[in-house]
């Protein structure tokens, strides 16, 4: 959808049409409404628990779609405690998040609700609208989110946000 997916397909010697502006599947969405997709088979290689915007659209427009879940997201098991102890000593300054899947395997390591309780009071990072959603209903406050959404653009805009000395 990116332009980070388009590098790696074309160094794979993928020819890539065309980047959506936006990158999220609605944006894949506009692009693909100006082609003729009546009768096109369309393959959709993704994470396993994925929203289905992109399948419903294309298959309105008249596409036959192949959805094939290539990966899972899974979390990790690492490094809860300290981040437990850190959250707890009120070490955390912002939280960052990719993806709804991410909020949400993070928010599973913290049940009890006096770890939700310090949860709200860190801001969050987010790289887009659907994951700042997410983090929104997970009780965050979201204080970063960039325009353009990829993790550059997200560390450009915590640095811009929380550099150079300021809250």
């Amino acid at each position: 959808i990116g332009p980070a997916t388009a590098a790696s397909l074309e160094r794979k010697g993928i020819r890539v049409a065309e980047v959506p502006e936006e990158y999220r599947a609605e944006g894949l969405v506009k692009v693909l409404r100006r082609r003729t997709l009546k009768g096109a088979g369309v393959l959709i290689p993704r994470a396993a628990a994925a929203r289905d915007l992109l399948v419903t659209e294309l298959t309105r427009l008249g596409a036959r779609v192949d959805v094939v879940p290539v990966y899972r997201t899974r979390p990790s098991r690492e490094g809860v405690q300290e981040v437990r102890e850190a959250l707890r000593a009120g070490a955390i300054d912002l939280v960052t998040f990719a993806s709804s899947s991410t909020v949400t395997h993070f928010l599973r390591k913290f049940p009890h609700a006096a770890d939700r309780v310090l949860l709200r009071k860190v801001p969050a990072g987010v790289i887009g609208p659907i994951t700042a959603r997410t983090a929104r209903a997970g009780g965050f406050r979201v204080a970063v989110m960039p325009g353009e959404y990829t993790i550059p653009a997200l560390a450009q805009a915590i640095t811009k946000r929380f550099g150079r000395g300021r809250p």
